[in-house]
């Protein structure tokens, strides 16, 4: 079953805020390098949604490959007195070595803010075509009905008016 993600509403259809964000490998990701193909955002807020993220991902990215861009938004919200080393240490460890490169650390919550991202055990899922415009927002565990929601927005055009 897939959960509507709260204020679903607020950013399908709308371009998607601005991110600048670094993988677990120390690469900077942002909405430009990620603009001309449509893009695939798995966000977890809280420990237990670690596995099902790491999910998402890995069966994204077999199934888009180099035709999308697939990536997990790590909220990390830690305690002061946990370093930052030993938290990205836990997260490369837990991370298959080919897809580091797709696992964003967010340190601060402004992206969970901005992307209105609750805290949840489940995971949120943006689909952004190639223009920036967010077509799908939702949360949830992966099922066969929610992969082919992901790939109905993947594929999705915007309706253009012809006048």
């Amino acid at each position: 079953m897939t959960l509507p993600a709260r204020g679903a509403g607020a950013l399908s259809g709308r371009r998607a805020p601005w991110f600048r964000l670094k993988s677990i490998t120390g690469k900077t990701v942002t909405n430009k390098t990620i603009r001309g193909r449509p893009a695939i955002i798995v966000v977890g807020r809280s420990f237990k949604s670690a596995p099902p993220c790491k999910k998402w991902i890995l069966e994204l990215a077999k199934l888009y490959g180099a035709k999308a861009a697939v990536h997990q938004v790590i909220v990390a919200d830690k305690p002061w007195y946990i370093p930052r080393s030993a938290v990205l240490k836990k997260i490369r460890n837990f991370t298959p070595p080919a897809h580091r490169h797709r696992v964003l650390v967010e340190w601060y919550k402004v992206f969970a803010k901005v992307w209105n991202v609750p805290q949840h055990d489940h995971p949120t899922i943006f689909v952004i075509d190639a223009k920036g415009v967010v077509r799908l927002r939702m949360r949830g565990k992966m099922t066969t009905a929610s992969l082919r929601r992901v790939h109905r927005a993947v594929h999705s055009r915007a309706k253009q008016r012809s006048r």
